[in-house]
């Protein structure tokens, strides 16, 4: 029977930090890493004693660290690819895109974008919305109805007379 490997605690920062920047995905972060599935599911569900807090942001420093620089040699490589016309420039964009990916996670910036859907209001919505306010509007002038004087005497004002137009030359 072999023996149980031991990992140290910055083992298990670094694991902890792909499976953040996997975005909790422990298969794919045990083949990246090369621990078993088993031991990274351990580690994620704190079976085993967690590395320090200190350690873990360290590891997930590291990582952006060298996944940035990957994704900036990519680029390069990618612009160059664009010149010259090489086919294999999606390859480069599909690495420049799981790393941006991964960096985010690691990050821990938002990852989803909530978009909200406006629908208008139906035509029986219209009407019942619509119906309340006219209602609201008639009982509010059959109040003021009482409040209204009537004056019996109207002045009226001549309307001012208009200058001369100009004769022009």
């Amino acid at each position: 029977m072999a023996g149980r490997s031991t990992y140290s605690p910055e083992d298990k920062a670094a694991v902890l930090a792909v499976l953040a920047a996997n975005g909790g995905n422990i298969k794919r972060t045990a083949r990246e890493t090369g621990i078993a599935i088993t031991t990274v599911r351990n580690w994620s569900r704190g079976n085993t004693a967690p590395p320090s807090d200190e350690l873990v942001q360290a590891a997930v420093d590291e990582f952006v660290k060298s996944a940035e620089r990957i994704r900036e040699m990519a680029l390069v490589k990618l612009e160059a690819a664009v010149e010259s016309g090489e086919v294999k420039a999606r390859d480069l964009i599909t690495v420049i895109g799981v790393l941006d990916d991964k960096i985010t996670r690691a990050s821990g910036l938002p990852t989803q974008r909530t978009e909200h859907q406006h629908a208008l209001p139906s035509r029986e919505e219209l009407q019942s919305v619509l119906g309340a306010a006219i209602g609201s509007m008639i009982e509010a002038a059959e109040r003021r109805d009482g409040e209204i004087v009537e004056d019996a005497e109207y002045t009226v004002v001549p309307p001012r007379a208009l200058p001369p137009a100009r004769e022009q030359a």
